[in-house]
Parts: C-alpha cells; structure tokens; sequence
C-alpha cells in the first residue's frame, strides 16, 4: 500500500498545479483581509483541513462501494478496469469523452458555488474551514481519478485514507497561492503539468499489476477467495 500512498501524494502535488485555474483563484481570494504572513500561514491550514475531510469522506463512502465489490469477489477485475481507465485517461480523446460525461453536473453545483461565495463576507475560521469542505466536493478531474483508484482498494480506511494523502498533496501550492499569485514560473508550471500523466499512468500500473493476483509481496499479494482450497505442508 506504500506505494499507492505515495502515488497518492504525488498525483495530489503535481496535480495541484493543474488545478490553480479553479481552486487557485478561491485559494488567493480566501478572507483573511490585511492578515499578517502568519495569520495566511494558518488560514491556509484550516481552509485545506476542510478540502481533506471532504476528500476523506469521499474515500469513505467509495471504499464503502469498492467493499461491496470486495464480497462479490469482483475486487481484482475493478482493479485492472480501473487501472486501465486511469492510463487511458490521459489520452486526448479519452480524455475528452469524460469530461463531456461530467458536464452535465454543471447546473447541480451551482448552490454549491453560491454556498461558497457567502463564506467569503466572513472572516473567521469557521468560513475558511467551510470553504474548504464545499471547495474539496466541486467537480474536478483529478478528484475523479483519485476516487476511482480509492474505489479500487475496496477497504474504506485504505481509501480514506487514499484521498486523505491525496488532499495533502494539494495543500503546499495551494497553500503558497495565498501570499503569491506569481509563485510558479511558466516553464516550471509547464515542466510540472508535464509530470502529471506520467504520475496517473504509475498508479494504473500499480492497479494491473495488484489485480493480476501475481503473488508478489506488497506490490501484487496472492488473493484466496474461500472457495479455493489451500494446500497446506
């Protein structure tokens, strides 16, 4: 499961940049008035806390899914379908099937965004933590990706804790956005776009390669299924 975490924190970071265009905006234009460096520092922390507890809750209720699959013993063909669709994802024209999927939700967060748009008449930690939870359940491609590798696990602490990680790793640059706007250069941001599909192709990897049930410790562990018999020495 390292390795998933660690995909999940790199996938997180790297798609953070990816991600300026919408939530880099909100994270810039959060109320914290004339507050000192300080003050932006901590701001900044409860306003990502609230993005994590959503992207928790998330993986709970899609480990919850992927427990299901679990019990029908579907968990290991989820995995490699999954991981198919990740890799595929960062194909121009697959990737542009998905995104004409989700379009349709657009009319179904707009309470979403005026519900986030009245927190920011407030200064308070409450505000910035409520901007957070309803920032972490906007619609966003990479979420997509992470929860349907968390789908995937099939155990809902695992993939709680999956999104967690993954949330974590969006915190520093948007984080960072708050006391600057110009923190990325262009071909820095350029060079960091460039490394995302490159990370989501790693973790459909990951997903094959543990699905294929190969037996290999860590990486791809020999699922039994109860009506196999086990022969024992």
């Amino acid at each position: 499961m390292i390795m998933e975490y660690l995909g999940a924190f790199l996938i997180g970071f790297l798609g953070s940049v990816h991600c300026l265009g919408m939530c880099g905006p909100i994270a810039f234009a959060l109320p914290l008035g004339r507050s000192s460096g300080w003050n932006k520092l901590i701001g900044g922390i409860v306003y990502s806390f609230g993005k994590i507890v959503s992207y928790l809750s998330l993986g709970l209720v899609f480990g919850l899914m992927g427990k299901v699959l679990v019990l029908m013993k579907l968990q290991q063909y989820l995995s490699i379908v999954v991981g198919t669709v990740l890799i595929l994802s960062v194909f121009p024209l697959f990737k542009g099937i998905l995104n004409s999927n989700f379009r349709w939700s657009s009319k179904y967060i707009q309470p979403l965004k005026l519900r986030i748009s009245q927190q920011f008449a407030r200064t308070s930690a409450a505000s910035l933590l409520t901007i957070g939870l309803f920032n972490g359940l906007l619609p966003c491609g990479l979420v997509y990706i992470g929860l349907a590798a968390a789908l995937a696990m099939g155990e809902p602490l695992q993939s709680a804790l999956f999104m967690g990680i993954f949330g974590l790793g969006t915190s520093p640059m948007l984080i960072a956005v708050i006391f600057s706007k110009s923190l990325i250069k262009k071909k820095a941001y350029a060079s960091l776009k460039k490394a995302i599909p490159l990370m989501i192709v790693f973790m459909g990897c990951l997903l094959i390669v543990r699905g294929l049930n190969l037996g290999l410790p860590y990486l791809s562990p020999k699922v039994y299924h109860q009506s196999e018999s086990v022969e024992c020495h």
